[in-house]
């Protein structure tokens, strides 16, 4: 029997995204799950896609505000007002998304392998080259030791 599993509106309720499935499991695609979507349309001003979980290699997420880091894209974003949106990631077996919070002022990094959060912090996955990066060689000039400390380094054999 086909149920609702994810339902997001606009504050006015005129619009959104619905995705509904046909299966007994409790699913929550706001964790990446394992499977692929069909569109259905726009029926009463929301999108409505049909989730079907299945061993396909494609992991789908739902969230707010995301944008594609590496290993998969979000094809599906859209305003639901009062500074809120939803977006919908389609990622391989190891994918990380950005997550945005109020009005883009903050923002999350989150990587996942076959559906599970990898612990990488965000200067880790910089490192790694998974997030870009201005790589910027920092020169320091030393100062050159002189005077009576110079003096009194070299008698101490220093």
């Amino acid at each position: 029997m086909y149920k609702e599993i994810i339902r997001e509106s606009s504050t006015n309720g005129r619009w959104g995204l619905v995705i509904v499935s046909n299966t007994e499991e409790d699913l929550d695609l706001h964790q990446p799950t394992e499977g692929r979507l069909i569109s259905l349309g726009i029926e009463e001003g929301r999108d409505i896609f049909e989730f079907v979980p299945e061993k396909t290699g494609q992991w789908i997420m739902v969230g707010g505000d995301l944008t594609a880091v590496c290993g998969c894209n979000v094809f599906y974003t859209r305003s639901l007002q009062s500074n809120r949106g939803v977006s919908i990631a389609v990622g391989g077996d190891f994918f990380a998304v950005k997550s945005y919070g109020y009005k883009g002022r903050s923002s999350e990094v989150w990587a996942f392998k076959k559906g599970e959060v990898v612990d990488l912090p965000t200067p880790v996955l910089m490192a790694m080259g998974l997030l870009p990066v201005k790589k910027e060689v920092i020169e320091i000039e030393i100062p050159p030791i002189g005077g009576d400390l110079k003096a009194a380094l070299e008698a101490a054999g220093l």
